[in-house]
Formats: structure tokens, sequence, C-alpha cells
């Protein structure tokens, strides 16, 4: 297979070679109406037609997003400006005829997508996705790409692609389609780290970075200097001579997608008036370049080479998406950003929601990655029962192979080592790696074959020992401590009713969204969508469920009265009783020294600022 990939590869090359170059034109001047207008100049065509297609998804999104549904007026003339005849033969292809060694494709793009990080423009900005954006022509896919900018005045470009004779410049087009452009109205700022520039542009909230509670720019950059410093040493290095951080400030957006050597980061701009959500911001800064290394630079068998016109199959995002994950809060502690009291309780939260969750039981991280196309992009109101994240799931699972290594190892030895070693062994996207790979690394670095735990919990469906892994490092997994000092710790017999239900508000009513597998509403016949009235002739709010059941004792029965298409009915049933004690990660009261330096290793909590110089502020 390795040596097919690098057979047509270089089959493409020579293509490229051989048949033209291309070079884009992009207008704005109808920016202000979200109109983006295209020009593809493909010079030294040696055939009568020419195939352009643009991709039905973009890298980082594992979803097809048909970007081809906001394109129009597809139009196309030769070298002399003549009409040349266009069809259109797919969704997203278009047939050039009557080619003789030069066509101009012409089309114009609506922007108006801007939450999944795609392609957005307004009187203030224009963001391009490459792959979402850019018509290519299979044989010309490794020829270089040229981009040049019709902007308005007064716009400047963030990009990280390179810049030279008033033009961006690509090495093929898999590196267009993988490196946006924001050209607009911006707050900039640069770093050097270790000889890498580091830079960063912030849009949407240019109002916020004057106000003294605003963006203080100064302190985003030294947040990342101190997070890109964390992660340089769990790697030894960085991949690229540059990064580009591009920020979007606006309501209602969140979320990142990582690129070749840049990230779209985007966040409400409370979002640097508010600590807990700045630090929530920072992680989100710190999983998408920690992708620089895990993803970008060794990259999963199935995802590589890109074939854009459909699903790229992987059964490797536990590992892509689910160890970035651990270790985006993981670096906010070893950055001095985060304190590791509340690491830990961000963990807890992750623990608890992953081990009552009725969908682990039934699919494993490497079906969840093989599915992100069809359910993870897709969830329903039965999701919970029947799935799992590679995010969340992934993330508990680093964790616990962290601690397996680490206990193997008698703490030499971590699950940075194995993240090292991949990097090492799978520097490009020229090789990508097996699940054989990963957990080869990952035993090289325990000293013993893991090889059980990856048929256990990764391809399997078992939950990770938490109880007895966390030792290791000197913690327990036990019932809570009350957080205010005059509440009663729960008894050791404590229960607890529990029905199986999520709930929303429907204007005052409890409008049902999920109703969970593993409860006797579930067995009821209450489905998602129902909207509950009353329980036991009173009214309920959704707000309102957790106080109502803690009143009842062993033995009650619940009737809830609800409405399913404007039908009236009543459902009866008793409650399930639980341990009302919850879990939490605490430091045991008497550690070992060998348990202190395994702390100390894994959080590695470095409060003191480095002195360095700062450059560009």
């Amino acid at each position: 297979m390795r040596l097919l990939i690098a057979c047509l590869s270089m089959l493409l090359a020579a293509c490229a070679r051989g048949q033209g170059s291309v070079e884009y034109t992009v207008r704005l001047d109808q920016a202000r109406a979200q109109m983006v207008d295209i020009e593809m100049h493909v010079r030294g065509w040696e055939r009568e037609m020419l195939d352009a297609h643009l991709p039905a998804w973009r890298p980082g999104k594992y979803a097809i997003l048909d970007p081809a549904g906001s394109v129009r007026e597809v139009r196309a003339v030769d070298g002399t400006g003549a009409p040349l005849e266009v069809e259109k033969t797919a969704k997203a292809s278009w047939r050039i005829k009557g080619v003789r060694r030069e066509a101009r494709v012409r089309y114009r793009l609506y922007a108006n997508s801007l939450g999944d990080r795609t392609r957005h423009a307004d009187d203030t900005h224009a963001f391009l996705s490459g792959s979402t954006v850019f018509m290519y022509v299979p044989e010309l896919r490794a020829a270089p790409a040229t981009v040049r900018l019709e902007a308005p005045s007064g716009w400047h470009t963030a990009t990280g692609l390179d810049e030279a004779d008033g033009a961006l410049h690509a090495r093929d087009y898999d590196a267009l389609a993988d490196t946006p452009i924001e050209v607009g109205v911006h707050t900039r700022g640069e770093r050097s780290i270790d000889g890498v520039k580091f830079e960063v542009a912030v849009w949407g909230a240019t109002a916020w970075c004057s106000r003294e509670s605003g963006i203080n720019l100064a302190r985003v950059l030294d947040d990342i200097e101190k997070i890109a410093r964390a992660q340089i040493r769990v790697f030894g290095g960085f991949p690229r001579d540059r990064y580009l951080f591009i920020i979007h400030a606006a309501p209602g957006i969140g979320g990142g997608t990582e690129h070749l050597n840049s990230t779209v980061c985007q966040t409400r701009p409370e979002s640097f008036d508010d600590e807990k959500a700045y630090k929530r911001f920072l992680g989100l800064l710190s999983h998408e370049l920690f992708h620089t290394w895990n993803v970008k630079a060794f990259r999963p068998q199935g995802l590589v080479p890109y074939n854009y016109d459909r699903e790229n199959y992987t059964t490797l995002l536990w590992v892509a998406e689910g160890f970035t994950n651990y270790y985006d809060s993981l670096m906010l502690v070893r950055a001095g950003l985060l304190q590791p009291k509340e690491y830990l309780e961000a963990m807890t939260a992750t623990l608890r929601g992953e081990i009552d969750l009725p969908g682990g039981a039934v699919q494993s991280l490497e079906d969840s990655s093989f599915d992100a196309w069809t359910k993870f992009s897709r969830p329903t109101p039965d999701s919970p029962n029947s799935t799992v994240s590679f995010y969340s799931r992934g993330e508990v699972t680093a964790l616990a192979l962290d601690l397996t290594i680490r206990r193997h190892s008698a703490g030499e030895k971590s699950l940075d080592d194995a993240m090292r070693t991949m990097w090492e062994r799978f520097p490009d996207a020229s090789r990508p790696y097996t699940t054989d790979d990963f957990i080869r690394a990952a035993s090289e670095a325990a000293g013993t074959d893991l090889s059980d735990f990856h048929q256990r919990h990764i391809r399997g469906t078992d939950m990770p020992d938490f109880a007895d892994l966390v030792d290791v490092v000197g913690l327990e997994w036990v019932p809570k401590e009350p957080d205010d000092k005059h509440e009663e710790p729960a008894k050791p017999e404590a229960r607890k009713a529990y029905i199986g239900l999520k709930l929303r508000d429907e204007g005052g009513l409890a409008g049902v969204s999920t109703v969970f597998s593993d409860g006797p509403a579930y067995a009821s016949g209450i489905v998602a969508d129902d909207l509950i009235i009353a329980m036991n002739g009173r009214r309920l709010r959704a707000p309102d469920l957790e106080a109502r059941l803690k009143v009842l004792r062993e033995g009650d029965r619940i009737r809830l009265t609800l409405l399913r298409r404007d039908e009236l009915r009543d459902v009866d049933f008793e409650p399930a009783w639980r341990d009302g004690r919850e879990l939490a990660l605490r430091k045991l009261d008497k550690r070992t020294d060998a348990q202190k330096a395994a702390f100390d290793s894994w959080l590695r909590h470095e409060s003191k600022e480095r002195e360095t110089p700062k450059e560009g502020t």
C-alpha cells in the first residue's frame, strides 16, 4: 500500500510538471455582500477537456460539508477571452470543453459560513479555508499553486502560505487546501520562540482590543509562549519555522481547526473579560497547537493521501483528537497557566461523564473513529446510548495509557516518550502510521507489550480501572468531599433515584432531549421530544428534576404526565436506585516519595514566568 501511494504521488507530480500550472485570483470587491469571486487560471493544458472539482470536506473536520452548494455562475474562457463550454458532471464537478493550452474558470462563492470555519466575508474581512474555496484539477494537484488577492484598501493578509512578488504561494494543492487565508482588518502581534516565528491575527473584536478589560494581546502572546515552550519540551523541537494563530472573536462562535502551520481559533469576545472563559480559550489554543505534531506531522493511516470527493476513514482519531484533548489542559498546567487542583477537577468531570455513559459499552474507540463521518458528525437523541466520543473517551484513555506506562517503567517513562517517538518515526505525511505503530511506540516506552491494553480499551469497550491506576501518581478515586464545610458528607449507604432522562426547557415545559437506555424511563417507553407537563400530579420544569428526585424514597413510584404529538398520556414506573456518592480525584493523605516524584513528573507545574525578550507586541 505504501509503495502504491508513493508511485501515485510520483505519477501526479510527473503529470503536474508536464501539464501546466495553476494560478488563482480572489476578488473581494463584493465582500460586503458576502460574495467572493474566484478565477482559476490553468496554463499549458494539453487536452481539450479539463475537469474542475471542489472538495466535499475540509481538513480538520470529519464531515461532508458540500461547499459546492454555495457556488454560482461557473463560467470559463480561453486565452483569448472566448467562452468555453461548461458542463456540470457531478455535485461538485465541472467539465470545461474546447480548451487549447489555457483556460480561466470563473465562479462566485457565497461566503456566509463562519461557525464551521470554512468561508466568511463581510465589510471587515474575508476568511477563506482553501478546500472550500479553490477548485482543483486532479492532474495538477502536485503542481505549485499561486493566489493573488484583490482586496479593499486598508485590508491586510494573514496566512501560513509563503508571500512573494505580491502573491501567495503553495507547494501544491494539498498545501493550499490546508492553509487558510484571513484578509481584512486585524489586530496583530508576533513572538520569536526558540527561533520559530509565532504570529497572531485577531479579527472580529477590534473594539475590545482597546478596552482595558478587553483583549490584551501582549498577555495572549505571553501565554502562547508558555504553552509553546511546554509542548516543545515534550517533543524536543517544533515542526515548522513559523506558525500563525488566526483568532476570530465574535458572538456565538467557538472551536478551532488545525492546519499545516496555522490554526483558526474562534471564541466569544467575553473570553477576554472572564478568567474561566479565558482559560478555556487557552485550552483551545493549546489543543490546536499540539496538532502541529499530532495530526499535521505524524498522520493516521486512512486520512492521507486526501480523497477530496468522499469520506476519509481512519480508526485512529482516538490518537489524533482524543490524545490531543488529553494534552491540551495538561500543557496548561505544565506552563503554569492552570493549577493542578483545577486540572484534577476538570478530569474528574470528564471521567464521570465517560463512566456513566451507556454508549461506552456499545461502541469502541476504533469504531467511534471510523464512524466519525456518519455518527459523531450527525448526533441523534440516541447517541449517548450507542456511541462514545473519540475526543472525551480518547482523553481518559490517554490518561490511562500514560499512567500505565509510568507504572510499568517505574516512573522512568511516560506517554510523552511515546508521542516523541511517533514524531521521530513519522515526521511528515509521506508515511502515515498504523495502530500497530502507535502501540509499538507505547510498548517500548512502558518496557512491556501493551497489546492487551489496546484490545480491551481501544478495540474493545472496557473502561480502564482508574481506582487502581491513579495510585501511580499518588491519587485516589474516591467519594467527593463536600464543597461546603457545613455540608454533611454522603453516607456510604447513600443512594439516589435515577430515571435516565435529560431535559431541556420548552417554554416552561420539560422537553425530553435524551432517554438513557440504562434507566427506567427508557423501558417505560418515554421518547425524545416528549413534553413532560407534570410529575406525580405537580408541574415539572426542566431545572427542577433533580430536586424532585431527591425527595423520593425507595419504593416510591413516579407518574409522568406528558404530551406526545398533542396527545396527553401518563407513564407510570418505579425509579432505579444508585450509589448517590460522586467520585472524584484527590491526593492521597500519605504519599510515598515515588508517588510524589511521579505526580511532579506528570504535571510539572511551573508557576514562575520565564525571563524572555518580548518582541513585536
